[in-house]
């Protein structure tokens, strides 16, 4: 199993992420996708625990756009040498440790439902995908953001459980998503949240 994370220029949350992957997923590898500054420090961090590490440079300012194009160099960059790919938003941290092969328990898909527009199709945040169902494409469409195209595979899933907290949500008992953790939204309410958040995340290392 290898890990992917797609960075945008929070190295402080790659940082403590990294680790809390490491000690409770076990995974046999991660790859870093900075999409972000190239100066940023994630290349850095990455080094340090010996994660694979690309500089994507996606050409697009539409985040869901962004995110998708750089999943799409990772998962097939990887898809060939691994029998279990898991993807991580940047602000989702697994917390409590999870035995993803025993979770995914030989489906396709671990992972979170969402809808939109009636289209059923993974959450991205926190996503287990078994290699053997192929090539994928993450492009939202349809009106659905990064993974959207996924509804057309998206089946044999094993369905996380899904819990919403005031501040952030939690899946599968074991991972929390800060939720727009990079403040696209802009904002100081939504940066002291996220900020108060992350303060939670460091009590886990």
């Amino acid at each position: 199993m290898i890990i992917i994370v797609v960075n945008f220029n929070r190295p402080n949350f790659l940082a403590a992420q990294i680790p809390l992957i490491l000690k409770n997923l076990e995974p046999d590898n991660i790859h870093v996708v900075n999409t972000g500054n190239i100066d940023s420090g994630c290349r850095e961090i990455a080094a340090k625990y010996d994660c694979k590490y690309t500089h994507l440079e996606v050409g697009t300012s539409d985040f869901s756009k962004s995110h998708a194009s750089a999943l799409n160099v990772a998962y097939n960059l990887n898809k060939q040498d691994h029998e279990i790919i898991g993807i991580l938003d940047h602000d989702c941290f697994p917390i409590e440790k999870i035995n993803i092969k025993t979770e995914i328990d030989g489906k396709f898909f671990f992972a979170s439902n969402q809808v939109r527009k009636g289209i059923l199709y993974p959450n991205p945040a926190c996503l287990f995908i078994r290699t053997s169902v192929g090539c994928l494409d993450f492009m939202p469409c349809l009106g659905m953001d990064t993974g959207g195209q996924l509804h057309t595979v998206y089946n044999f899933v094993r369905q996380m459980t899904y819990e919403a907290k005031d501040d952030y949500e939690i899946f599968a008992e074991s991972f929390l998503h800060i939720v727009k953790g990079s403040n696209w939204v802009g904002g100081r309410t939504n940066a002291a949240r996220v900020d108060r958040v992350f303060e939670i995340v460091k009590t886990y290392l």
